[in-house]
């Protein structure tokens, strides 16, 4: 079975002590430079399923199996994209430390996700693949990443901004 990944970058403003993150996995409509472009509506069944097992998709240190690095809490799809909200394991992790430590020193700024493609459509002429339902497995804070529009929204108060406040920051 192969996985796909996405790899959407993110900036933080401020990330807080405890380690916790949120932000946009993934931002619908966007071309990345794979060429995929991720649709509205490709994450539901994926989160509905994840949800019924009791837990969400995995936090892994640049897409490591081998490196748990936290969890995340809550995870949807909005009018944006997968938004994602969690915390690191920074007193059990080394990886989340310097994950914690890289976010905060603007030293790394991306997300990515990993999934297998369920459907998809492709654009042969302009050679862009949309992604329409995905199985998601894993959203990975990385180094380097394919789009610069998904960012993450707050670290600290645990509020989501309204869309007018997203697009403002």
């Amino acid at each position: 079975m192969k996985i796909d990944y996405i790899r959407k970058p993110f900036k933080v403003k401020s990330i807080s002590e405890t380690g916790r993150i949120q932000g946009y996995g993934s931002v619908f409509g966007v071309l990345d430079r794979d060429r995929d472009v991720v649709m509205k509506g490709a994450f539901v069944e994926s989160i509905a399923a994840w949800k019924e097992r009791g837990r969400l998709p995995y936090m892994l240190w640049q897409h490591d199996s081998d490196d748990i690095i936290g969890v995340w809490d809550e995870m949807y799809e909005d009018e944006i994209g997968l938004f994602v909200d969690g915390h690191l394991f920074i007193d059990e992790s080394e990886k989340a430390r310097l994950c914690r430590r890289a976010l905060k020193e603007n030293a790394m700024d991306g997300l990515s996700i990993g999934y297998n493609t369920e459907l998809s459509t492709m654009d042969w002429e302009a050679d862009v693949r949309y992604l329409l339902k995905l199985s998601l497995w894993e959203i990975s804070p990385v180094t380097f990443a394919s789009n610069i529009n998904a960012v993450v929204t707050m670290v600290k108060s645990g509020q989501i901004p309204t869309v007018r406040e997203f697009e403002t920051f």
